[in-house]
């Protein structure tokens, strides 16, 4: 009988203790809601949620932040619409801080070099910053703006040093990726709000607004046709052949018995040529020269069987060219093939307004070269330069130049920083290719596919920013998250004594298949 008086009175206390610290919770969150939303409401409501979710945050921040990093969900309640992986990288950099105070095995600096060069670029990034009067934060009363360029380049390093700190076992190697890769459907979610109509609008408080945005500004009519340009049809197909190309690997598509991955495959490239961009196929041919190399077809018979294939698609798309949809033509329009004409004006237009604007920044490099010109923005330039914009006494670009908003990789990296920012970013690049060609060689046999892919992706992304497009701010984080990625999926089959680095022989493939 006293043991069961005990019990009752120990389950009694928890119940009222339960109630004791939930109904003031409630009440105060009640409070904050009923009156008009502020910032300091908003803020105190994030920090009461994040803190009853503290506990499961803790034991999945990994898989978390990796599922976050093309996902298109944003924290509408947070000053500049953040995306999702904004606010988690920062606290999973908090907590992997804490962690590594109280435990010495928790290693931010793996073997290789990343990490220093990722070192080297922050103290570039901030002592810019300070020279150039700060980072912009106008939502906390600075004169300037552009600080969200600076949140998304510094959070994006720390990415690396979130997921370095957490091996992943290899049974969960193929699932990882999927999460990395397949969030990117998510961005399918703000096409169909915008169809849903004006009563779903609120929903864009948690959805990126800027793919829908995008597709209405690209709607337009020619001869009684609309052209419509779908970024996420084009981000989710990317999504989904890269992570067939991890799953299976490029020769694992030309299995005769299993015919299904090609055409996975072909009706992923043929869906993203309806995002009406030129880049689309550009980006593709690179990521799968790049694994075909990788994985050492160019030696077999496959090479004249693909050579063949891509003549038979050029003279067919040469042939019903002026038949296809309008974005597709669009998606096509730097092959030499017969298109529509208003198509064709709208790629040369885009083109000109580019090759404007790089005109004018060439005159800007040389004084930036020594110390770059940052991220922060006068806003009253930026008011007038749409206005002059908008009403033809300026150039179209004039906003874009003022913005940062080059649509060049080198140029979005060497004005900012100067010449100390380009050979930190280069520094790093050499680190990751290096480190990727070392998983080739010495990793784990059963993550080849997966390491032949990030080392794919990783090459075709560098020669892509420099060559064809990039944007430094936002694909500094692309980058990173390759390199994190295939860090914590390598850790747990790494030894303790790596070999040196062998600088002279060339990545590829012996006869023998081994890379």
């Amino acid at each position: 009988m006293y043991f069961l008086l005990m019990t009752n009175s120990a389950t009694l206390t928890r119940a009222q203790v339960i109630y004791g610290l939930c109904l003031p919770v409630a009440a105060l969150i009640g409070f904050f809601l009923v009156e008009p939303m502020r910032f300091g409401s908003t803020v105190v409501i994030s920090g009461i949620v994040g803190l009853l979710l503290w506990p499961v945050f803790v034991r999945w921040y990994h898989p978390l932040v990796v599922g976050s990093l093309h996902c298109a969900f944003v924290c509408g309640f947070l000053p500049g619409f953040l995306p999702a992986w904004v606010p988690l990288v920062f606290a999973s950099i908090l907590l992997v801080v804490f962690q590594r105070c109280l435990d010495s095995r928790v290693n931010f600096f793996p073997p290789g070099g990343v990490a220093w060069a990722l070192m080297g670029l922050v103290a570039v990034i901030v002592m810019t910053a300070l020279i150039r009067g700060g980072v912009g934060l106008r939502a906390m009363g600075s004169e300037s703006m552009g600080s969200k360029k600076y949140v998304f380049t510094l959070l994006g390093i720390a990415t690396y040093f979130v997921l370095v700190t957490r091996p992943v076992p290899r049974k969960y190697a193929l699932a990882y990726m999927a999460i990395f890769l397949l969030s990117s459907f998510t961005t399918i979610l703000s096409h169909l709000v915008y169809f849903a109509g004006g009563k779903f609008f609120w929903l864009y408080q948690f959805i990126d607004s800027a793919p829908a945005y995008g597709q209405a500004a690209a709607e337009w009519d020619v001869q009684g046709q609309t052209m419509v340009r779908s970024l996420p049809l084009m981000g989710t197909a990317n999504a989904v052949i890269a992570f067939m190309l991890t799953w299976f690997g490029l020769k694992g598509w030309l299995q005769l018995r299993k015919p299904w991955r090609l055409f996975i495959v072909l009706g992923c490239v043929g869906i993203g040529l309806f995002g009406g961009f030129r880049s689309y196929l550009v980006g593709m041919g690179l990521l799968l020269g790049i694994a075909f190399f990788l994985e050492g077809l160019h030696r077999t018979r496959y090479l004249p069987i693909l050579l063949a294939a891509v003549l038979i698609g050029l003279g067919t798309a040469a042939v019903f060219s002026e038949k296809l949809p309008l974005s597709v033509q669009r998606s096509l329009s730097f092959l030499p093939i017969k298109i529509d004409a208003g198509v064709q004006l709208d790629a040369q237009g885009s083109l000109d307004w580019r090759l404007q604007m790089w005109e004018i920044l060439q005159k800007q490099i040389p004084d930036y070269l020594v110390v770059g010109k940052g991220y922060a923005i006068d806003p009253t330039a930026m008011q007038m330069s749409k206005f002059n914009s908008r009403f033809g006494y300026g150039i179209q670009a004039e906003w874009a130049v003022l913005a940062g908003e080059y649509h060049n990789g080198p140029l979005s990296l060497l004005i900012p920083f100067g010449v100390a920012g380009v050979l930190a970013f280069v520094w790093f690049l050499i680190a990751g290719v290096l480190r990727l060609r070392w998983f080739l060689r010495h990793g784990d046999p059963g993550l080849l596919t997966i390491n032949r892919a990030l080392c794919a992706m990783f090459v075709a992304k560098i020669i892509f920013f420099t060559f064809f497009f990039g944007a430094f701010y936002s694909d500094l984080m692309e980058f990173v998250a390759l390199i994190g990625i295939a860090e914590c999926l390598n850790a747990t089959a790494m030894v303790e004594e790596e070999p040196e680095p062998v600088w002279s022989e060339p990545m590829g493939i012996s006869e023998e298949g081994s890379v």
